[in-house]
C-alpha cells in the first residue's frame, strides 16, 4: 500500500528534477540569445565601413539570426515541455493526496474493526465466565442429587430392613398371641 505512494513520491522528485533542468536549459538559452542578439548589434556597427567585413558581418547576422530562431524554437519547446511537467506533477500530486486519503480510510476502517473484534472478544469471554460458571453450578447440583440419591437409597435400605424387622416382631408377636391364646384355652 505504501509502494503505489513511494511510486508517486519518485514520479514527483523525478519531475521536480526535470523541470528544474529544464528551467535552467531555458535560462541559458536565453542568455545566449541576449548575447547572440548583442553579438549581431555589434557586428552591424563595427562592419558597416568594409564590405568585406560587412558581407561577413551579414553572414554572420545571419547564421545569428538563425540561431536565434532556433533558441526561440527551442525556448517555446522548453516552455511546452514545462507545462506538461508541470500539468503531470499536479496530477501526479492529486493521485498522491487521493493515495494518502485511501490509505487514512484504511486506517480508520482497520481501527473501527480492531475496536469491534476485540468487543466481541470481551462479550465471549464474559459468556465463557458465565458458562463456566453454570458448568460449575450444574456440577454442584449433580454431586448434590448423587449425594441425596445415594442418602436416599441408604434410607430405602434402613427402611427396608425395618420394615423387614417390624414384619419379624410382628410375626413373633402373633406367634406369642397365638401361643398366649393357646394357653389360655388349655388352662381353661
Amino acid at each position: 500500500r505504501d509502494e503505489p505512494i513511494k511510486a508517486l513520491t519518485a514520479d514527483i522528485s523525478s519531475l521536480r528534477t526535470q523541470l528544474q533542468s529544464v528551467t535552467d536549459e531555458k535560462n541559458m538559452m536565453e542568455k545566449s540569445l541576449h548575447q547572440t542578439q548583442l553579438q549581431v548589434v555589434s557586428l552591424e556597427q563595427s562592419n558597416e565601413s568594409q564590405e568585406k567585413v560587412m558581407t561577413q558581418s551579414d553572414l554572420l547576422r545571419k547564421t545569428a539570426e538563425q540561431g536565434s530562431s532556433e533558441a526561440r524554437k527551442n525556448l517555446e519547446d522548453q516552455r511546452t515541455q514545462m507545462e506538461e511537467l508541470r500539468q503531470r506533477l499536479l496530477e501526479v500530486e492529486a493521485e498522491t493526496t487521493k493515495q494518502r486519503d485511501i490509505i487514512a480510510k484504511y486506517q480508520r476502517d482497520r481501527q473501527e474493526m480492531k475496536r469491534r473484534i476485540k468487543s466481541k472478544v470481551d462479550i465471549i469471554k464474559q459468556q465463557e465466565e458465565v458458562l463456566t460458571q453454570k458448568e460449575n453450578e450444574a456440577t454442584e447440583l449433580m454431586r448434590q442429587i448423587q449425594e441425596t440419591t445415594v442418602e436416599k437409597n441408604r434410607t430405602q435400605n434402613e427402611n427396608i430392613a425395618r420394615e423387614k424387622e417390624l414384619n419379624d416382631v410382628r410375626g413373633k408377636l402373633e406367634e406369642s398371641a397365638k401361643l398366649l391364646e393357646s394357653n389360655q384355652q388349655v388352662s381353661q
